[in-house]
């Protein structure tokens, strides 16, 4: 770290407006040094300025002893002096620094108010009233200067104490941020000293050209915003293949600018630099407002919404909050951070844990989001994340989206969201704003930049732009709802700060991550407050602490090293609201802590003080300025050993007194506290109706069509916990919604969908799974012409039979059937209606459909056919399951394509449809003659898209996976000839994964789809065995070919088997067959051969270097390769350590035959590990088959009783992942197996209770 410099990132220039007249800038200036003051002692005579305050020769000389003590440099004691004797005004920067806030972040009425007192205090007559002298109070002396500002602190008049809390808060948070004298005697480093920097990704951003013109853009959805709702947003519906545009007010800083310094970071990353304030000014409110949102600036915390919030929103008439699919959102964003709890505490965050250990407090660990990373230990992520380990929208969401194809434009503000009426309604069509670029040196500085008027013209708007902006936007663009901008619930904290002993480097490592809960629901309905750490940013911390006087303070920065920050985080009852500046725009918020609300975070305070004190703090600060500190008497010290007094923890007389003397001041008054926010919510709530809310379920605003509303402003009341994973999981859900329903719009309507062309797809797959004389004809165009931009738009997600249907404007119920014999007509069994050629399908679009769900077929209503539920079932809460044979055409399955068409080898072995094999070599599999099935060819293509759509998402819990998945295996018939045989395996899978994975089927068709994929797996086993030996003139057949390897393993694993014979151990014969498939030797060992592979180790990398590394890359084990056996062993479960230790004893083993069971054992050792990590992982339950070595698997086969027993303990934690539809039947099968096998041997292995 000590080669690292972040580059710099200047503040944009602001107006030259002076703001003030110079005669009022010195009487501000004057008062701001009465709050920093020079440090002077009576040594000094009567030369002192008017800037430095006395004291006394003992307290000044004690300061510079302990400063010198404290700094780390060799100039120590020179520093220790240029920190007492610099004054707020003798810093440049300073006044800078208060003309920016004032020139762009305090309303013109506040400055109009300020600027009347000071012109008062430059007259005699104003200074005698306000001050009681008629000197002007510049030239008064330090001590009257002081003396007045104190007395305004607490005066009567509500002008004067507002001027004072300004003064005193601007003056405080100025100087940290300004002085380097100060951050030198702090210790606060400019750059980390944990982490290693990481490049971030590289974003390409819209570029507009100059012109007068209003420049008219077109996309799908445009995104205003890009946080934690954008982000997610733009990720689902760019992957979902639609055009979206992300807009953004701020700009994109790589990761080489952070962490930024202060006055950069809150300048060019936090709404209003850092300076947002409630109306009253007690409340200072940061809001992100960089490129990724508050993901960019805030502490990683990934709390999922509590279960009594869940239920308090689902009252409300929002079912959603605690449904299945809630849940799964939540899991989904958090998977995809990485969110986890493995986390290295730092000094605060472990006084938390270790405090409420001694106290009997619940304190948990606080989730973050650092990407599964063990050492993210990194304290100043609110100045931005230079290691890439917090995984926000920057890092993430906004990642995936861009390389799902989404586009981005910085700089641009968006002033109202445009809307056409479309049969008299309100119908959002896009948003006007202005883009501004950077300057000619890529920065935000210069004056040479380029500002265009733009129009975004889109089918829908997503409005994200946060709990302070995302109502305005709605304001400016005429919505009338009366609830935009209510509702505003803030988390309101109250700070508390321990000082301690010893050094604590409060800014090392993660901010927050820790939590107590015990004081969440003090009012018995979920109002109250939870206990966390805080980032230890000076600027941000120190601006909260007490003021008493310059000096005071001044000691009190100095001791930040030694401190831990606590904040109070409110689940407030009380709401207040959000509204425009009536001259700036720019957001104001009224909010006042209720008393309500105040005597929680009373009650947070002073647990946060019983936490510090038995952790063996000195003192103890808050943030509310009417209570004095605690200061721990030197007799009180835990530690204290000498005397032999008895610890007395929080029995303390001095402690209890403190506590008693804080209680009397319930409820606190909001005046003499200075509050933070962090968290901004509701601003735009979620309801059940318009006449309670602003956005429906769905996240569409009240009122219009096609305006969307995705942030942190929908929460229908104060979420209660760190509002990220949160905000990101409603987003998951409503954007998912969204994208669907964008699919259904585009389809209705002719040269709108980019999707045409690919939804060919159906038909042509279906083509392709019969042999070329099967007398169908389709109705579909040349796919030949389509490009590989169209190919990679096709969205897996999307219903193939929909898009056919709609696409080609035909029923799938009608087909133009051509006999070529009476042989072949006598298998099509036709209604009479359908023996005469079809009339040319009309172009109209029918509404009408006839392949929606069971349910609306039986309730007679119109079904949105959206899969897995329906859009009528998910509000009904109905079972949603599609059932098949309803064409009317009675179909038997075409004869077995002839293996000799395709001159197959003279070695190879023909698999017939009865399940003999012609050599007692080849795979044996589960094979059945195919039965007359009361099925449809619309079956088989029902079938493909539910490869696409509902079987391939459960292949693998990675998008880039599942993608791979549908496109590279499941389309790949369309694109690649002589694929036939994976067509049918396609279909095969899905039949099975049909008749295990929907309860509401019954036997009858669950029977059905069974034969019907037993069928299809007969089919794709014959035509595959003539393409093997054609792979090394055809290499591009390798992914397809593994893809049908793995599924027709799948098959096999899953497929219901009856009992054969008296064995009952015949299953272990077949899976050890099956292991081929599961190693993929198939493909491997014909493609590759001894030439290519010597070994299987050979032929493993030679898999991950090729083609089929998107499927294996993945796999954990093959990333912990490095590990050794021996740490392997120390995470064994108690069944195969005790294995191995029987495997130890015994001397009649042979040492290579020990080699193999501890090489079986440590990989499976690795595929445990890998199960608990990620229990939802499918190909996990395969690792160990892919790496256990042939031998090992010829013991299992040849009832060796610890290769059994090791196969055995893999069976029982292959059951245990209910979460994959197949693993569990698996599992089992193999246990009992095993049991069977091994008789009464002793099993010494896991239990399947």
């Amino acid at each position: 770290m000590e080669d690292y410099t972040p580059l710099d990132a200047p503040l944009f220039p602001i107006p030259d407006d002076p703001i003030f007249t110079a005669p009022q800038w010195q009487t501000l200036l004057s008062l701001a040094d009465v709050v920093i003051p020079a440090l002077t002692t009576a040594r000094a005579g009567n030369n002192k300025a008017l800037h430095q305050k006395t004291v006394s020769a003992a307290q000044y000389d004690t300061a510079i002893a302990t400063l010198t003590a404290q700094i780390k440099s060799p100039d120590a004691a020179e520093i220790a002096r240029q920190y007492l004797d610099e004054n707020a005004s003798s810093l440049p920067a300073f006044k800078e620094s208060f003309r920016r806030a004032f020139a762009l972040n305090v309303p013109q009425e506040a400055k109009n108010g300020l600027s009347l007192i000071l012109t008062t205090l430059n007259t005699r007559a104003g200074s005698l009233l306000l001050t009681g002298s008629s000197t002007p109070l510049q030239d008064q002396s330090f001590d009257a200067r002081e003396k007045v500002l104190c007395h305004w602190l607490t005066s009567r008049l509500p002008q004067l104490r507002q001027v004072a809390r300004s003064v005193v808060l601007l003056s405080k948070k100025n100087w940290v941020l300004n002085s380097a004298i100060a951050l030198q005697t702090i210790g606060f480093p400019r750059f980390p000293v944990y982490g290693k920097p990481a490049e971030s990704f590289d974003y390409k951003f819209l570029q507009i050209p100059p012109g007068d013109n209003t420049e008219i853009i077109e996309t799908d959805v445009v995104i205003v915003g890009s946080g934690c709702g954008g982000g997610v947003a733009a990720k689902n519906l760019a992957e979902a293949g639609h055009r979206v545009l992300v807009v953004e007010k701020a700009y994109h800083y790589p990761s080489s600018h952070f962490p930024m310094t202060q006055p950069s970071g809150l300048g060019h990353m936090f709404e209003q630099g850092g300076n947002a304030v409630s109306d009253d000014g007690y409340m200072a409110v940061l809001a992100g407002a960089a490129w990724g949102g508050g993901g960019t600036v805030n502490w990683g915390a990934s709390l999922q919404t509590q279960n009594y919030v869940r239920q308090e929103w689902a009252d409300t008439g929002l079912p959603f909050f605690t449904s299945h699919e809630f849940q799964k959102s939540m899991d989904n964003v958090c998977e995809r951070m990485g969110v986890n709890t493995d986390i290295r505490q730092n000094f605060q965050n472990a006084v938390t844990l270790e405090g409420s250990r001694k106290l009997g407090y619940n304190a948990q660990v606080v989730p973050t989001n650092s990407g599964n990373s063990k050492e993210h230990y990194c304290g100043h992520c609110t100045l931005g994340c230079h290691t890439g380990g917090k995984q926000g929208p920057m890092a993430s969401w906004l990642v995936d989206a861009a390389e799902a194809g989404a586009v981005f434009a910085e700089g641009f503000h968006a002033e109202k969201v445009l809307f056409d009426t479309v049969n008299g309604k309100k119908v959002a069509s896009g948003v006007q704003g202005v883009w501004t670029s950077r300057d000619s040196h890529l920065g935000t500085s210069g004056k040479d930049v380029v500002r265009r008027k733009v129009i975004v013209r889109a089918k829908k708007v997503i409005v994200s732009c946060g709990s302070l902006q995302s109502p305005l936007l709605l304001l400016r663009s005429g919505i009338k709802n009366p609830h935009v901008g209510r509702h505003l619930y803030l988390h309101p904290v109250l700070l508390g700060g321990a000082v301690f002993e010893q050094e604590t480097l409060p800014w090392e490592g993660n901010c927050l991550t820790t939590l107590v809960h015990d004081f969440e629901n003090l009012d018995g309905h979920g109002h109250g407050t939870k206990l966390e750490n805080v980032s230890m940013v000076p600027a941000l911390f120190l601006a909260t602490m007490p003021w008493l006087d310059g000096a005071n303070f001044k000691r009190l920065a100095a001791n930040l090293r030694h401190m831990a920050g606590f904040i109070t985080l409110t689940k407030e009852r009380d709401a207040g609201r959000v509204y425009p500046d009536p001259i700036s725009g720019q957001p104001r918020i009224d909010y006042t802590i209720s008393a309500f609300d105040r005597k929680h975070i009373l009650e947070g305070l002073i647990a946060s003080a019983k936490i510090a004190y038995v952790c063996g703090a000195k003192e103890f600060y808050t943030s509310y300025r009417d209570m004095r500190p605690f200061i721990r008497s030197t007799k009180t010290t835990p530690t204290d050993t000498t005397t032999n007094t008895p610890d007395q923890c929080i029995n303390d007389a001095a402690l209890q007194a403190w506590i008693k003397e804080f209680r009397k001041k319930s409820p606190l008054n909001a005046e003499h506290g200075t509050a933070a926010s962090a968290h901004q919510m509701g601003t735009c709530r979620m309801s059940s109706s318009p006449k309670k809310g602003v956005v429906g379920p769905d996240g569409q605003v009240w009122g219009t069509q096609g305006l969307y509303v995705a942030d942190a402003s929908v929460f229908p009341s104060a979420s209660g916990v760190n509002p990220m994973v949160t905000n990101m999981a409603i987003t998951d859900w409503t954007s998912r919604k969204l994208a669907e329903e964008l699919s259904r719009e585009s389809l209705r309507k002719t040269g709108t969908a980019r999707l045409y062309q690919p939804a060919l797809v159906g038909c042509s797959l279906l083509a392709n799974v019969y042999p070329p004389r099967t007398p169908f004809l389709f109705w579909t165009s040349d796919l030949s012409t389509m490009s590989s931009s169209d190919i990679s738009q096709f969205n897996p997600r999307l219903s193939i039979t929909t898009l056919v249907q709609s696409s080609l404007n035909i029923d799938l119920k009608i087909f133009l059937v051509q006999h070529q014999s009476q042989a072949d007509s006598s298998r099509f069994k036709v209604a009479a209606s359908q023996t005469k050629p079809a009339a040319m399908p009309s172009r109209r679009f029918h509404s009408k459909n006839r392949h929606g769900c069971a349910q609306c077929k039986k309730r007679k209503v119109k079904c949105d056919i959206v899969r897995p539920v329906c859009g009528n079932c998910a509000r009904r809460k109905d079972k949603c399951h599609y059932v098949i044979g309803d064409s009317g055409i009675m179909w038997t399955p075409p004869p077995m394509p002839d293996p000799s068409e395709f001159s197959p080898p003279s070695n190879s072995s023909t698999i017939t449809d009865t399940g003999s094999s012609d050599s007692s070599t080849s795979t044996e599999m589960v094979l059945s003659a195919g039965p007359i099935f009361h099925l449809s060819p619309n079956a088989d293509l029902s079938l493909l898209e539910k490869f696409v759509s509902d079987v391939s998402p459960t292949l693998s819990n990675r998008p880039d996976t599942q993608k791979a998945w549908a496109l590279d295996v499941g389309c790949r018939p369309i694109f690649q000839p002589n694929t036939s045989y994976l067509s049918h395996i396609l279909i095969a899978i899905s039949a099975l994964h049909a008749s295990l994975t929907q309860p509401a089927l019954s036997l009858a068709e669950k029977h059905e789809y069974r034969d019907m994929g037993l069928y299809h797996q007969n089919a794709a086993l014959t035509l595959i065995q003539p393409v093997l030996p054609s792979l090394k003139e055809d290499p591009g057949q390798i992914a397809g070919l593994f893809g049908a390897a793995w599924l027709i393993f799948l098959f096999n694993v899953s497929q219901p088997r009856p009992q054969q014979s008296d064995r009952k151990d015949w299953v272990i014969d077949e899976i050890v067959k099956l292991s081929e498939l599961a190693k993929g030797v198939v493909v491997i060992l014909t493609t590759y051969k001894a030439s290519c592979a010597s070994n299987e180790e050979e032929a493993k990398s030679l898999v991950m270097a090729g083609p089929l590394r998107g499927f294996f890359g993945h796999f954990l084990p093959w990333r912990h390769q490095t590990v050794s056996p021996s740490v392997r062993r120390e995470k064994l479960p108690q069944s195969l350590q005790r294995i191995l230790a029987t495997i130890e004893a015994d001397d009649s083993l042979s040492v290579l035959r020990k080699q193999l069971y501890h090489h079986a054992i440590d990989e499976l050792a690795l595929t445990v590990v890998a199960m608990a990590f990620n229990p939802k992982h499918p190909s996990i339950v395969f690792m160990w088959l892919i790496s256990a070595r042939r031998e090992f698997v010829d013991l299992v086969s040849e009832r060796d009783p610890f290769a059994l027993r090791i196969f055995r303990a893999y069976g029982v934690w292959a059951a245990r992942m209910d979460q994959v539809w197949f693993a569990r039947r698996w599992g089992r099968s193999i246990v009992d197996s095993v049991d069977a096998a091994l008789g009464g041997l002793p099993v010494m292995g896991e239990s399947m209770g």
